[in-house]
């Protein structure tokens, strides 16, 4: 293409696999739900086959809540993470958009005020903290694995400890998916505003582009609260799952909006010879997280 702005839209589109990942939600309660669910069935029945008389130790328990907060520490810096990603390739799809109609000679104020509201300075911190915090919790994970450590926790165990432990799990999943949540629910709003500014300055150059409608509802987050209260804790599985199914969502809807529109600017760009490329997205979660790791570092 002649116009460097749709060229710049061009490679968003083409290298969005580079900052989007779409997980499989089973991946995510296998390695969230299922790991320690299965390690306290393992000692349970390993108490059963043996003919063990007495209880399972609180350690035992304690250990597999520290696994189990290290893992749920790791899911919310992963997903900040990955909003922050996404969140950088729609910055820069939103300049290249806002600068594809200033190169026509359209006024993009309201564009650019739009595309303003995307704070990076937020977002960013957002990601250190959970970073920061993932750090500590692992940490202390490796630290109960050591002897002298491991001594002294034994003289501290309770049954309170491992309902704190359990409680700081729960904390952890709910305040990831909440974060998720509220960042979808605000920036598809923003991205669906901008596109129906988009195409209103351009109709006349791109008559067939509409504005995106990811059909993502704005509901309310109290009542997922009460629900995680009432079943103590046990619907935090399931709204992370939501959460992570919302965010899959918009960016899938997303991905099939911005294809229809490159179309069309390729169209009115009397763009020709040039092929598309699209690798399959990334869907295992053990290669996201390792990359994602490596990009931390």
């Amino acid at each position: 293409m002649v116009n460097e702005y749709a060229e710049s839209f061009l490679n968003c589109v083409l290298k969005r696999n580079e900052s989007d990942n779409i997980m499989r939600l089973g991946a995510l309660l296998m390695v969230v739900g299922v790991t320690p669910m299965v390690v306290i069935g393992a000692m349970i029945i390993q108490l059963w086959f043996y003919d063990i008389i007495e209880a399972l130790e609180l350690n035992d328990f304690v250990g597999v809540m520290l696994i189990t907060s290290t893992i749920a520490a790791f899911y919310m810096l992963f997903m900040a993470t990955t909003a922050h990603k996404h969140y950088l390739r729609d910055k820069r799809w939103m300049e290249a958009l806002s600068g594809y109609a200033a190169s026509y000679g359209r006024d993009t104020a309201e564009m650019d005020a739009v595309a303003a509201q995307f704070d990076d300075a937020w977002i960013s911190r957002i990601k250190k903290g959970f970073m920061y915090y993932f750090l500590i919790i692992l940490v202390a994970n490796v630290l109960q694995s050591i002897p002298l450590f491991a001594s002294v926790m034994e003289m501290t165990l309770s049954m309170e400890v491992v309902g704190w432990l359990f409680l700081i799990v729960n904390i952890e999943l709910v305040i990831a998916s909440l974060y998720l949540f509220i960042f979808v629910r605000k920036h598809d709003g923003l991205q669906c505003e901008f596109t129906s500014l988009f195409c209103e300055s351009m109709k006349e150059e791109l008559p067939d582009a509409v504005p995106m409608d990811t059909r993502i509802k704005n509901r309310m987050l109290w009542p997922h609260i009460i629900l995680n209260i009432v079943t103590l804790g046990l619907y935090a599985f399931i709204f992370t799952l939501w959460a992570l199914h919302t965010m899959n969502l918009h960016i899938a809807r997303q991905w099939t909006y911005e294809e229809n529109l490159l179309k069309i600017i390729m169209a009115r760009e009397n763009a020709t010879g040039i092929r598309k490329i699209d690798a399959e997205p990334e869907t295992d979660l053990i290669k996201i997280a390792i990359k994602n790791m490596e990009q931390i570092i």
